[in-house]
């Protein structure tokens, strides 16, 4: 269009989608200050009115009370990180912190807001977003056979480049990967500026990560590639405040119930 017909390039500079807690790190590294949110003030329409794990939690999903704290409103960007440093391709401690935090997140809802379907739930209320298919089938299949979703509709657990253009109240992000040998070999696209700028983006209320020490700290050889993943680490490392130095996540490996450790960081609404 600019060179066929002579258009000048005009920047959206208006968010109609996210909070600032959210926009506020896209707009300082991505869009020169100028990404101003609309609804600044947007908080998840959701009351934590219970203060331990519900009567008919399932038995295969792990519990502690700190779910309901990542899930408060009143925080709308919160980070989960480890040093655990085994995963690649599939991870089940994100994918059962993930599938724990949905269906707590669901029988809220429920609770709360009368008439939402499964549909609208999938496609307004919550989005799971993850790099690669192991773990969107890691994912899928703890929702349906640990939290006993239902797959008519499926879960919607789908890579970045399938959430273009779309948006939920609620983004889980599984960053996956936990080994640094393995981000070496995939350092450009699992810490790419634009996918990070995408994921974060799609929230219109609440955005959690889960995200290895591996890839926080990992260092690229690639100048170009250092530069990038810079947008990534330091939202983490300086963007969010730290909450909780270390906390135990529970969860299950191989049968028995374990606990991770791990750092709880977040951005406070203002």
């Amino acid at each position: 269009m600019k060179e066929t017909h002579g258009i000048t390039p005009v920047q959206l500079k208006h968010n109609y989608r996210t909070n600032v807690e959210i926009s506020a790190w896209p707009c300082k590294r991505f869009y020169n200050n100028e990404y101003e949110p609309l609804f600044p003030k947007r908080k998840l329409d959701l009351t934590i009115n219970i203060s331990s794990k519900p009567a008919d939690w399932p038995e295969q999903l792990p519990w502690s009370d700190q779910f309901l704290r990542i899930l408060d409103p009143t925080c709308p960007v919160v980070v989960i990180s480890y040093s655990a440093n085994t995963y690649t391709l599939s991870n089940p401690f994100e994918a059962q912190i993930v599938s724990t935090l949905t269906l707590l997140y669901k029988k809220l809802v429920d609770a709360q807001q009368v008439g939402v379907s499964a549909q609208e739930f999938w496609t307004q209320k919550i989005g799971i977003v993850t790099p690669h298919r192991a773990q969107m089938a890691s994912i899928r299949n703890l929702l349906v056979d640990a939290a006993g979703m239902t797959m008519d509709p499926p879960p919607f657990v789908d890579t970045v480049d399938r959430f273009q253009g779309q948006e939920r109240d609620l983004i889980l992000s599984s960053y996956v990967v936990a080994d640094r040998d393995f981000v070496a070999s995939e350092d450009a696209f699992i810490l790419s500026p634009r996918r990070f700028n995408v994921t974060l983006t799609r929230a219109r209320s609440k955005f959690v990560m889960l995200i290895s020490d591996a890839l926080l700290r990992y260092l690229p050889s690639d100048p170009e590639i250092a530069r990038d993943a810079a947008h990534l680490q330091l939202f983490v490392e300086q963007y969010c405040d730290l909450i909780y130095k270390s906390i135990d996540l529970p969860n299950y490996e191989h049968g028995k119930l374990t606990a991770m450790k791990c750092k709880l960081r977040g951005r406070a609404s203002t």
